[in-house]
């Protein structure tokens, strides 16, 4: 089965062609047009498609797709491959509940804390029942560095790229960057090890865009898959569509 993947997320939208469990097509765009999506699918064929988004998405996508194949927009009501156990689920991302699924689906029978690290920090866990039962959502790398920006007269704004090789910053930029990285760091570690206490088999996953720069530099033994929100959308879609 072809199956359509879009996802569209605080800062990109995402598209991906999937060959049964295969992605072998994907593109990002800051701000999808039917234009782009058009030139995307050109020559292609797949059986069903799932739309997802913490933002919404122009509604000449979802109408294109939906005439093309069968579609299922992801909400609040839509059947799952898991049990959402959480109190809102109508608040809750479309992110951080396909990364549950995708946990599930990856490492089936384990308890599973997936940390997303993107514009926000999500730290969601899934246990070995399959129960979705909730996390936490923490400021990102450059959410943090903005605030510190906008809530100060002085601070300059920076833009994190690096770690810097001295954890003792020297000047002031060097310094934000420090508190920004090593406090995101230290943090993660410290909701890693509180997890780990109760469930000392915990199987930690982890995705986002700022994934490549904060991972290495963390203590535990980490499943990276930079797919994972898709992975678990996919999951989604076939428990509607076999």
């Amino acid at each position: 089965m072809f199956s359509l993947i879009v996802d569209q997320g605080n800062t990109l939208a995402k598209v991906y062609l999937f060959d049964q469990d295969e992605c072998v097509e994907q593109f990002s765009s800051e701000n999808l047009t039917l234009r782009e999506l058009g030139l995307f699918l050109v020559h292609k064929q797949f059986d069903a498609a799932i739309i997802a988004g913490v933002k919404s998405l122009d509604e000449e996508i979802i109408h294109f797709i939906s005439n093309m194949c069968r579609t299922i927009i992801l909400n609040a009501d839509t059947a799952l491959p898991i049990h959402n156990a959480y109190q809102s689920p109508a608040t809750l991302g479309s992110d951080r509940i396909a990364n549950a699924c995708a946990a599930a689906e990856l490492f089936s029978l384990k308890n599973c804390l997936i940390i997303d690290a993107g514009t926000c920090v999500t730290y969601d866990f899934i246990d070995a029942e399959h129960n979705y039962l909730g996390g936490a959502i923490s400021p990102g790398l450059q959410m943090r560095a903005k605030a510190m920006h906008t809530f100060t007269a002085q601070l300059p704004l920076i833009h994190f790229e690096k770690f810097e090789a001295n954890f003792i910053g020297n000047n002031t930029a060097q310094s934000l960057s420090n508190g920004v990285a090593y406090g995101l760091v230290h943090e993660i570690n410290g909701f890693i090890e509180s997890y780990q206490k109760k469930y000392p088999t915990l199987q930690v996953i982890a995705c986002g865009g700022d994934a490549a720069l904060l991972f290495p530099h963390l203590k535990n033994n980490i499943f990276v898959e930079p797919n994972l929100v898709a992975i678990g959308l996919l999951a989604i879609l076939k428990h509607h569509v076999q």
